[in-house]
């Protein structure tokens, strides 16, 4: 088999598997001034490719068939050469007939040998969607990503294209509520610029400019003109962080750290109901953690660390069940863990260490099966250190020092066999060091100074390359 033959494979593959896949992954139950569509396709027996649009129902059902009055390919076309079908009407699901509507059209091409950047050889069609703009010219094709059908594809069966993600008209969207538009997401950003001294950002470029906002410095917005990203890291943002910011629906990501931003983290940002990423580390932040943060379902990484919050760690942060990274270290937080970051079943690293935290270690951190580092260290903690956390399977750092911890070293431990880092130095630790620490053959780091150990040193713990035993004053056990 050739090369070329074995990656058109691999390419068929690979579209045939994301077919189900939605190029903005938007549905019209979860943002009303979307709606979400798909081509599909079947071969006749005489060659001809007949072509129709399905759209996407509230529950997540594709509904009926939209059949074009034109609507076969003939695979006799010249190769490259965009043919287009009779345009269709779309509306909302559940929307009347009195609704907006938006209007599309299917086009489709042959493509000629080793046509796009797939490199497929002759005899595929390639299909895409153009919707009608206000100034009733047709749109950009968009492309969903699976959509290639070879000619020879088997006779008589509807074979499902990619996803596709259209914008209503701001009519029809206005049945929806609380969905915002581009026009209130332009208006979000330039309150961001002006709280945030704009003028004085390391890059503005486009900003408060009538340019298309995905044209903005830091700015991407899907081909709705709806804000999906931003990121102004390191830009000099000096100010408050403005609540409009909350306005922002399709939001997945913000990232303002590194700035010098002042004031409180507005409780508005838990309104955010697409957002993945938050990142406002490195700036000048003051008050508590909203607990409003804790509504934001598909919240995947949130990262505080470096600024001058207080008050405590809301127990609404366990209602974050998609949570993989949660940094709020070097602030002034206090009062104890909450139990409920036990909850999130999905969490990879959690630091909360450098601020003036007490109470006990929640036994429930126990739980957290997915978690590699644990960094709890210069805190006011208190009590023993629970055995639970030898449940740890995949942790390869564990961070407790500088704490009050008392009471034995637990030799579940001993159970943390990827564990590449363990701190436990200044604290008020006793007992002796328990000799199932020498299974953790992968440790490199070992700090247990400043204890008040009794024994002797497990002999295992010799090879461990960087440690303070030596400063114990306690002999190795024969």
């Amino acid at each position: 088999m050739t090369r070329t033959r074995m990656t058109v494979l691999a390419v068929l593959a690979v579209t045939g598997c994301i077919a189900l896949l939605s190029v903005t992954a938007a549905t019209s139950s979860s943002a009303g001034h979307k709606v979400t569509v798909r081509i599909v396709h079947q071969v006749h027996a005489g060659g001809r490719i007949e072509f129709a649009l399905q759209v996407r129902d509230a529950d997540k059902s594709w509904g009926e068939r939209l059949l074009p009055r034109a609507r076969f390919f003939p695979t006799t076309a010249a190769p490259g050469r965009w043919l287009s079908a009779t345009p269709l009407t779309v509306r909302a699901p559940g929307a009347g007939d009195d609704a907006e509507a938006i209007e599309v059209r299917i086009t489709a091409r042959r493509l000629a040998d080793g046509q796009t950047e797939y490199k497929l050889p002759d005899g595929y069609v390639e299909f895409a969607l153009q919707q009608r703009r206000v100034d009733g010219e047709w749109g950009e094709r968009l492309l969903p990503a699976a959509r290639f059908l070879h000619i020879q594809a088997p006779v008589g069966h509807w074979s499902r294209g990619g996803w596709l993600t259209l914008c209503l008209p701001m009519a029809s969207a206005a049945m929806f509520e609380d969905i915002g538009s581009a026009a209130s997401d332009r208006a979000a950003l330039v309150a961001l610029y002006h709280d945030t001294q704009g003028a004085y950002w390391s890059n503005s470029t486009n900003w408060l400019s009538d340019r298309p906002l995905h044209e903005w410095h830091g700015v991407t917005a899907d081909h709705c003109g709806r804000v999906t990203d931003l990121f102004l890291q390191l830009q000099q943002l000096r100010g408050a962080i403005p609540p409009e910011l909350g306005n922002l629906a399709e939001l997945y990501s913000l990232d303002l750290s590194l700035n010098e931003l002042t004031g409180s983290i507005p409780a508005a940002l838990g309104d955010l109901p697409r957002l993945k990423w938050l990142g406002l580390s490195h700036n000048r932040l003051t008050g508590p953690i909203p607990a409003e943060l804790g509504d934001l379902p598909r919240l995947e990484r949130l990262s505080l660390s470096h600024n001058s919050l207080t008050g405590p760690i809301p127990a609404e942060l366990g209602n974050l069940t998609l949570l993989r990274t949660l940094s709020l270290d070097r602030n002034e937080l206090t009062g104890a863990i909450p139990a409920e970051l036990g909850m999130l079943a999905r969490l990879r690293i959690l630091s909360l260490d450098r601020n003036e935290l007490a109470g006990p270690i929640p036994a429930a951190l126990g739980n957290l099966a997915q978690l590699v580092w644990l960094d709890l260290r210069e805190n006011e903690l208190v009590g023993p250190i629970p055995g639970t956390l030898g449940d740890l399977a995949r942790l390869k750092a564990l961070r407790l020092s500088g704490n009050a911890l008392t009471g034995p070293i637990p030799a579940d431990l001993g159970s943390l066999t990827r564990l590449e880092s363990l701190w436990l130095d200044n604290n008020r630790l006793t007992g002796p060091i328990p000799p199932e620490l020498g299974n953790l053959t992968l440790l490199e780091s070992l700090m247990l100074g400043n204890n008040h150990f009794i024994g002797c040193v497990p002999v295992a713990l010799r090879a461990v390359a960087s440690t303070d035993l030596v400063g114990l004053a306690l002999p190795h056990c024969d």
